[in-house]
Order: structure tokens, then sequence, then C-alpha cells
């Protein structure tokens, strides 16, 4: 009878302390998070940088023994490295999927390629985009808008994803065409309100915009967030406005974000968060990491058949000012009887490295489809489209705050001649443009660029030389 009373005595007090015990049970939950990853898979100096990320998670695995371990992005994936931008993106995904990431915000750069090309890599990724604020032509969310994730042990996670407002004013892309993007806290609200995602123990938002831009509206929120990853403004940040931490790493991967939560019944609470550089050295131990090598290899070899061909040598890096001027002037050149060229500063997306220049070097300076037009243009909008092309024009001259052509003050009625790309053609980063007769070339924008250069290397110029003579030309 005393045993039995012993016993009975146990159970009540399991009975009357099971809530304790359940909401005292701990799940750690580590997000490893990147973003505007831009196809860096690998740099031309041999930087394995998804390899090196392969073991730098795999190590993280080790340190952190019984953590859900997320793996996030930040979304604008795959334009720009020519490995990656030359097979559509494909490679970035194959090695995404090998590195297990799960979700990722929709970028601004994802439907380069076309829905088509998304639909495959995300297939290949194994990653599911999320945006609530894009609309189709019945206005309802073309990807998914939240995602509920569930959490090891118990509980779920809600991801709400959406893209900056701004994308349609940013990209040319024809997929966009019949598409909306709304502001994005009315969508970001209306995720958080839905019935069936009240069973989030907490919410972590992947918005493809900048912290800052954020930072205006997500403290306005029906809820509290937990985090807030951001992007697109290649600014490594972290930041905390009203008690949410904004992160953000720097674009072309140099980083990742290391986030440690811990869940303990109800209780959420973030315990670490920090930048963590990507580092050079690479070990191939493990099959992953000798899988993405291999990968990366096979897709480097043949790109390197089809636009290995060296067009001209560097001595010296050229990058910043230097490379939009010698954009601008190889095209003017290109194009005689024209008057001005101007392209966008962010048009620009990588440098040219010491030696052997590269028709593979020049895609990843210039990854976007962007067909030339000759353009006639009145001196207003001249003016303006100049001053927002930092460097990367030619043809004109700044001459103490006038803009000056052919030895005179740009006329604000006159017509002049100029050579544009599509992304400007079409309004894009607030270029203003009249259309009507304009003339379609037949080149790419990247043909007078790589013509130049090559016509320089064939003549025994290094890439110095070349740029001296040009911008003596041209008066820069």
């Amino acid at each position: 009878m005393k045993k039995f009373l012993a016993i009975f005595t146990v159970l009540l007090l399991l009975a009357g302390c099971g809530d304790k015990i359940f909401e005292e049970q701990s799940t750690k939950i580590l997000f490893l998070y990147t973003n505007d990853e831009h196809g860096h898979i690998v740099e031309r100096n041999d930087w394995f940088k998804s390899v090196a990320l392969e073991e730098m998670w795999e190590e993280e695995a080790e340190r952190c023994p019984g953590c859900q371990i997320i793996k996030l992005s930040g979304g604008d994936n795959f334009t720009g490295t020519a490995v990656s931008t030359y097979f559509s993106g494909e490679p970035t995904a194959k090695v995404m999927g090998i590195l297990g990431y799960r979700l990722s915000s929709l970028g601004n750069h994802e439907l380069d390629f076309g829905t088509d090309a998304l639909d495959e890599n995300s297939n290949h990724s194994r990653m599911p985009y999320i945006c609530s604020n894009m609309l189709g032509a019945d206005q309802k969310p073309i990807f998914a808008p939240s995602i509920l994730y569930p959490i090891q042990g118990g509980g779920k996670i809600l991801f709400v994803g959406s893209v900056t407002e701004d994308y349609k004013s940013i990209s040319v892309s024809p997929e966009l065409e019949h598409m909306y993007v709304q502001k994005p806290m009315e969508p970001v609200a209306a995720e958080m309100e839905k019935e069936e995602n009240q069973k989030a123990d907490f919410i972590v938002l992947l918005l493809h915009e900048s912290h800052k831009n954020a930072e205006t509206w997500v403290p306005q929120l029906p809820k509290k967030p937990l985090i807030v990853f951001t992007a697109h403004d290649h600014k490594e940040s972290m930041t905390e406005v009203d008690g949410i931490p904004f992160i953000q790493n720097k674009g072309y991967l140099p980083t990742y974000a290391r986030v440690l939560v811990e869940k303990k019944g109800k209780e959420v609470k973030i315990i670490s968060k920090e930048f963590v550089p990507i580092r050079k050295e690479i070990k191939l131990i493990s099959e992953k990491s000798k899988k993405i090598k291999h990968l990366t290899d096979h897709y480097v070899k043949k790109l390197n058949t089809i636009l290995g061909d060296v067009l001209i040598n560097a001595n010296k890096p050229v990058d910043g000012a230097e490379l939009q001027k010698l954009y601008a002037c190889a095209t003017l050149k290109y194009y005689p009887g024209t008057d001005v060229t101007f392209s966008n500063p962010g048009g620009f997306r990588d440098k040219i490295g010491v030696g052997a220049v590269k028709r593979s070097n020049i895609l990843s300076i210039f990854p976007f489809e962007n067909p030339i037009y000759i353009v006639n243009i009145n001196g207003i909008d001249l003016v303006h489209d100049l001053e927002l092309s930092e460097e990367a024009y030619c043809g004109a001259k700044k001459v103490k705050n006038r803009w000056m052509l052919n030895g005179s003050e740009i006329t604000p009625n006159k017509q002049y001649k100029a050579v544009v790309h599509e992304f400007i053609f079409k309004g894009g980063d607030n270029y203003k443009i009249d259309q009507t007769d304009a003339i379609s070339a037949p080149e790419h924008w990247r043909t007078p660029f790589e013509k130049f250069l090559r016509n320089a290397g064939d003549s025994g110029k290094n890439l110095e030389q070349a740029y001296s003579d040009l911008m003596r030309e041209y008066g820069r």
C-alpha cells in the first residue's frame, strides 16, 4: 500500500508539473544566411567560395550538436559571374542544392533568364522562393507569399518574403510585363494575420530590399518578427530598430550571417548573431565539398572552351571610374556619327584583373542582356541622364557644373544622337529616353567593348596603353 501511495504521489507531481517540464524543453536553431550571391561560387583567382562555405557549414554543425540548422538566402542568386550567367544560373543552383539551402526570398534578378529557367533552378537547388508582394494579372501572388516551417521537437517558424517595390523600374525582363509589385508592408502584414499562420512560434522575414528601406516599415507591422534578413544594396549591416534585428551581408558572397536562436517552451530568444568571413583555403575532405569542387570545375572548363579566348593583357586592375570611362568611350568609338553615350553605373558588376582579359571576364562585368539603341535625346533629358551616369559616359564633359558637348554647352531643346543600351532605353534607374525614331542596333552592349579590347590587343598594346590612347582621343 505504501509503495502504491508513493507511485501515486509521483504521478500526481508529474501531472502537476507537466506543463513546466514541457516548457523547459530547449531547442536551438542555427540560421545560416547569405544574400546577393550573384553566382560567385568561384572567383577568377581560384577562390572556391562555395567549397569553403560547405566546409565551414559542416564545422558549424559540429560546433552546434543537436541544433536545427536552416540555410537561407535573401535572393539574387544567379546573375553575375560568367560561370553562372552563361549557363542561366544552373551551376549556382546545383551548388546551392548541395549546400542545403532551404528557402530564398525572390530577388530582383531571379527572373533574368525567364520563369522556366527559374523553375528549373529552383528544382536544382530544391529551394522554394517566397514573395508576398509580386502579383499576377489576377492580383494574386505569383510565388508562395510565406511558408510555415517545422521546428524539430515541435513548433513552427513563419517565414514571409517580399521583393523591393522598385523591381519594375530596375529590371527590363519581359517576364514582368504582366506582373505588379506592391509596397511590401500590407502583403507582409496580411501573411502574419492569416489564421493558419497563427500557429507559428515566431516570425522571420526574408526581404529583398535594403535594411534602410525595411527599417522604415517593419516596426509598424501588427506582429514583431524575431529576425529580419535583408538584401539588395550589397552593403553589410547588422542593426536593431525597436528591438528588431536587421541582418544583411555584403554582396557577392564574402561572408555569411550566423544567428543562433533558442526556443524554450513558448519563449524564443536570439543567443548570438555575427558575420563570418568565408575562408580562401579549402580542404576537400568531405564528399559534399569534393562534389561541389568537381561540379564547379566542370562548368569552368566548359566556359573556357566557349569564352576563354584572350582579348588583351592587363598589367594592373581596372575598376570603378576607369572601367566606366573605358566602356563608354569604347562604345562611342564604335558608333561614329553619334554625339554621346552613357550607361548606368549599376550595370558594372566586376572589374578587370591583372593578366589575360578573356571574353568570359567581360561577361562577368556585364552579365545582363542589353541590346544597343541609337536614340535622339533633347538637351534637358541628356543632362538629367548624364548626371545619373557617374563616369560611365563619353562625348560630353562637365566644366564648372555646366555640361559641354562638341565645345558648346548642351542646349535644352536641341536634339543629340546618343548610344544607349536596352535597360536605359526602357527607363531603368529613372533614365529619360524618348523612344520615338529610335534605331535598334544589331550589337549587344558587350560587343563594342570586346572589339575595342581585341583590336588593341591584336595591335600589340596592353590595356593600360589602350586606355591612355582612348582617353586622349576623347579628352577624358
